[in-house]
């Protein structure tokens, strides 16, 4: 992975730092979380996906003062529709240093409807897919040792799912 696509990623995860207690990296970056934070060897770049997919329980808590709708709307990411659903499957999508960055929420859907969009939090909207609730209640977690904001290094801790 092109060392310029990975602060995107970690400032991503900066924006939401205060939610990822909540929250469960999933997708295309959790081997590279497993690489270089799990194993430490970062001399391993595994094939992903360039979109974060974040793994949220059906009622997401609202922490601190602000939704994460208004957090990622405040760098300037924004809700794209991805499906003619009621509620619509809504990405955000933006630039961060430069890089496009498309996050995408999933949860786990309940029932026996077929797949449909829940609105997790106010403004949140998050695809319901079968069995996510397994990589959700099934994680470790990791600490980010190397994300630096200005001259001093912020580290971040996130869940991934259990390997």
């Amino acid at each position: 992975m092109p060392e310029n696509f990975k602060a995107p990623f970690l400032k991503t995860l900066w924006i939401l730092r205060d939610y990822l207690p909540v929250m469960v990296i999933g997708g295309g970056w959790v081997p590279f979380l497993y690489y270089h934070y799990l194993l430490a060897d970062k001399s391993r770049e595994p094939i992903r996906t360039r979109d974060i997919d974040i793994l949220v329980d059906i009622d997401l808590p609202v922490i601190g003062t602000k939704t994460v709708d208004q957090l990622l709307l405040e760098p300037g990411l924004k809700p794209k529709f991805k499906s003619l659903n009621i509620p619509p499957v809504i990405h955000y999508e933006g630039t961060i240093d430069g890089e496009e960055v498309e996050i995408e929420f999933l949860t786990d859907q309940r029932g026996a409807k077929e797949d449909v969009v829940i609105e997790v939090q106010k403004g949140l909207h998050a695809e319901a897919l079968r069995f996510v609730s397994i990589p959700i209640e099934h994680t470790i977690e990791l600490t980010i040792d190397d994300f630096q904001i200005g001259r001093k290094y912020q580290p971040l801790r996130v869940k991934v799912p259990s390997p």
